[in-house]
């Protein structure tokens, strides 16, 4: 299973397990040109630190609300420094976060975390 899969397998399972609702979390950089002034802007996007290092999904547990954030992993990929900042800043604010490389894993974050 490729990322993409991972993440659309994991909202998925959460929805028809009716544990989570979950989301994907598209982050970066968009720039645009004012067309009256010319001028650049540029605008960041996306849950996590300025830094960059927000998880691929995000959301909220069905049964108390909890804050979810989670990150798919394929292969040899691990969580970035900026991405193990921002787990421990979610876990500090009492959500759930951490990385999955299966749908279970995934699961079981969401029902254990």
């Amino acid at each position: 299973m490729n990322h993409g899969e991972l993440v659309d397998a994991a909202i998925q399972e959460a929805s028809d397990r009716n544990i989570a609702r979950l989301f994907k979390n598209h982050t970066g950089v968009a720039r645009y040109r004012d067309k009256k002034t010319g001028k650049t802007s540029t605008v960041k996007y996306g849950v996590g630190p300025k830094e960059g290092g927000g998880y691929d999904l995000i959301g909220w547990r069905m049964s108390d609300g909890k804050f979810i954030s989670l990150d798919a992993k394929v292969g040899r990929d691990k969580l970035s420094d900026e991405q193990e900042k921002w787990g421990k800043w979610v876990r500090h604010g009492h959500g759930i976060a951490g990385e999955f490389r299966t749908v279970e894993q995934a699961m079981e974050l969401i029902e254990n975390g």
